[in-house]
C-alpha cells in the first residue's frame, strides 16, 4: 500500500528570499498492511519520476517467489503511470494495412491491483469519497486487501 505526506512551505516558513530547494516534500511510503512491515520509502514531488522510483525499490526487494503486491493511493494520476512503467509491457495494435501503423500500448501485466480512494472536497471540507479499481479484478483487489465485495478500501 502506497502513502504520501507533504511537508509545506509554510508549515517551515519559508520565505521568498529562500532558495528554490526549499517548499514542499512529499514522502511516498511503502507499506504491507497487514504487518505494517514498512518496505521503502522514498521523498521527492507528485510526479510520475517519484512514484517510478518508490515502484522500484518495492520491486527490488520482492522476492520473485512472491506476488506483485497490492497497491492504494490516493486520487494521483502519477501512481498509475509509474506502476504501468514499473509493472507494465508494451503491446503493439494488429496493423490492417490502411492509415498509420498503430502505437505501442503500455498495459499493465494481468496480476496487477491498484485502488484508488478519491475525496472530494467543498469549502475544505470531504463531502464524497469515490473508491475505484484501476488495475485488477474488484473481487480480486478486494480479497486481496482482505475485505468483501462492498467493503472499505484506505490508504492508512
Amino acid at each position: 500500500m502506497m502513502r504520501s505526506g507533504r511537508t509545506s512551505k509554510k508549515e517551515k516558513n519559508v520565505t521568498n528570499n529562500d532558495s528554490e530547494e526549499y517548499g514542499d516534500i512529499y514522502s511516498l511510503t511503502a507499506m504491507k498492511t497487514d504487518t505494517r512491515l514498512f518496505i521503502s520509502h522514498h521523498e521527492g514531488d507528485r510526479t510520475t519520476c517519484d512514484a517510478i522510483g518508490l515502484f522500484r525499490d518495492v520491486e527490488r526487494r520482492r522476492s520473485i517467489h512472491s506476488p506483485i503486491p497490492v497497491f492504494t493511493s490516493d486520487n494521483w494520476d502519477s501512481f498509475e503511470e509509474g506502476l504501468l512503467n514499473v509493472y507494465g509491457f508494451l503491446e503493439t495494435p494488429g496493423y490492417e494495412g490502411r492509415g498509420r501503423k498503430p502505437l505501442p500500448l503500455l498495459l499493465p501485466y494481468p496480476n496487477l491491483k491498484y485502488a484508488q480512494v478519491c475525496k472530494r472536497r467543498e469549502k475544505g471540507r470531504v463531502v464524497e469519497v469515490v473508491q475505484r479499481i484501476v488495475f485488477g479484478e474488484p473481487k480480486d483487489v478486494l480479497r486481496s486487501l482482505g475485505t468483501d465485495i462492498g467493503g472499505k478500501i484506505n490508504t492508512a
